[in-house]
């Protein structure tokens, strides 16, 4: 009886080799298509952060322009500030100078009152008489002369609530003190000075009407402010520099022009020592129950906001706002 023959060992080695060699082309394809996969995914990804990056730069482009446009915003808000602020202040002002008016009318009332009592009244001609004759009084004799005197001084004493009526100011109101804004400002904000304006709580139609205008406590602000104008000229040794007087959104505004005079000393230093005198011997403000302050801007801030016109050829061939507002406001050195 024969054996079955024993297949050749390299047959058995051959068949394991097919079967590793289909064994890894299978994981290899299995790998493969994962790196596809991935590769796929990563590509995706990539063409999103692209996107993402595109986006980045259009918002870096918008934040940096709303940037670039801060200075003009705040330039405008701040101009807006200060018409909201004058408007607020005149108002306030031209409330509390109908009050002390009033006081005023009373204070008037009272001393006619005063004067038709016949008595004070023949007092008040022998006190003026007393005036004409005083300078005589020394070739009299003494005797004579001492009785004069004493019975000046009683007829004096007799006349003390007419004089303080007539002279005295009316008592502070009764309310609380407010403060009201002077808005200044010296142009160029560097380098020498060409201008320096002031711009005040008070209707620019009293320029045009000082006349009439009266004693009213803007009234009498606005003739402190003139006055100090010119001793800022003065004092900066330049007191020949025009002073000239505009409407500044319909408040009043003093504009001191040097031009290339070149003011001695720091202008705006000399012009807040000015307004600190004007504002200590202002009694009328304390009276309206008011303290006075100098806010000190830059002067683009007194320029009107440009507004944009979408015909840019029609808006080409208009003057520049701003120009014309800064020509009227600073002037010009021919001015």
């Amino acid at each position: 009886m024969s054996s079955e023959a024993v297949a050749p060992r390299l047959i058995a080695s051959l068949e394991e080799i097919t079967h590793w060699r289909e064994g890894a082309e299978k994981e290899a394809r299995q790998q493969l298509e994962e790196v596809d996969v991935e590769e796929a995914r990563l590509k995706k990804a990539i063409e999103d952060l692209q996107t993402q990056i595109v986006g980045l730069d259009t918002l870096r482009g918008e934040v940096r322009a709303r940037v670039d446009e801060l200075d003009d915003q705040e330039i405008a808000k701040s101009y807006q500030a200060v018409v909201d602020s004058l408007d607020a202040d005149s108002e306030l002002l031209d409330g509390r100078s109908a009050l002390v008016a009033e006081r005023r009318a009373e204070l008037r009332d009272k001393a006619e009152k005063l004067l038709a009592d016949p008595e004070l009244a023949s007092a008040i001609d022998e006190f003026e008489r007393f005036r004409e004759m005083e300078t005589g009084l020394s070739s009299l004799p003494a005797s004579y002369r001492k009785a004069i005197l004493d019975h000046h001084q009683a007829v004096k004493r007799r006349l003390t609530l007419v004089f303080e009526t007539l002279e005295g100011a009316p008592e502070p109101l009764d309310a609380p003190t407010a403060g009201i804004a002077i808005v200044a400002s010296v142009d160029p904000s560097e380098g020498p000075p060409e201008s320096l304006v002031m711009v005040l709580p008070v209707d620019a139609g009293l320029y045009d009407n000082w006349a009439d205008a009266g004693e009213s406590v803007s009234a009498t602000l606005a003739y402190r402010m003139v006055a100090a104008a010119a001793t800022l000229a003065e004092r900066a040794g330049v007191p020949g520099a025009p002073i000239a007087y505009r409407s500044f959104e319909g408040k009043l505004t003093i504009q001191v022009w040097f031009g290339d005079s070149d003011p001695e000393g720091d202008l705006k230093e000399l012009a807040a020592g000015i307004l600190d005198e004007v504002r200590f011997s202002a009694t009328e403000l304390s009276t309206a129950a008011t303290e006075l302050y100098t806010l000190w801007l830059p002067p683009d801030v007194l320029n009107p906001p440009e507004e944009e016109d979408d015909d840019e050829s029609e808006s080409s061939a208009e003057p520049d706002a701003a120009a014309v507002f800064e020509e009227e406001l600073f002037g010009t050195e021919e001015d």
